[in-house]
């Protein structure tokens, strides 16, 4: 949050300006991707991000490594943020009371742990519009499977889902080493 430093600005106004438009150019153009990054996570203090943009509505997964030292094993704060970047109130539908959902897949696709389950929603259809405030969905998540073993070292995938429509999805490839 300490602004853009691109290597090789000039402090001539012209210049500054120049190098300045170059260097923020490739920063949106970085931001604008929309594929996971694989990120060695669990074995580090740096946080994961990934952002997609689509149809107007910016999803944005972040991971936290969070050190627990009750012995219950590592886990990581996930942060789900949906913000409306469109100049119109966009509508949701809900099936049920649930309005996100978080899982663990091995490289393989398989779904380890999932975050609703054993979860009980209300059965009635939520209507919801994102307007200008974003909405954060937080969770403090296991590093761990369906049976509670610590996941074994590896690559994974932890996806974020909107459980409305229209559908919005993230997600992040992590490693446990």
């Amino acid at each position: 949050d300490s602004g853009i430093l691109c290597p090789g600005m000039a402090p001539s106004s012209h210049m500054l300006r120049r190098d300045f438009l170059l260097c923020f150019t490739g920063v949106v153009l970085i931001s604008a991707c929309s594929t996971a990054r694989k990120t060695s996570f669990l074995g580090q203090e740096m946080p994961a991000q990934d952002e997609i943009r689509k149809n107007g509505v910016v999803s944005t997964l972040k991971l936290d490594r969070i050190i627990d030292s009750t012995g219950s094993g590592p886990s990581f704060q996930a942060t789900f943020n949906i913000r409306n970047t469109s100049s119109f109130p966009i509508p949701f539908t809900f099936p049920n009371s649930q309005q996100y959902d978080f899982l663990i897949q091995d490289d393989a696709g398989q779904e380890l742990w999932k975050w609703s389950d054993g979860r009980f929603f209300a059965m009635m259809i939520v209507e919801k519009t994102l307007g200008g405030e974003p909405w954060v969905y937080r969770e403090r998540i296991p590093a761990v499977d369906r049976d509670g073993h610590f996941l074994p070292k590896g690559s994974y995938t932890l996806r974020a889902r909107l459980m409305g429509r229209p559908a919005v999805e993230n997600y992040l490839s992590f490693r446990v080493d």
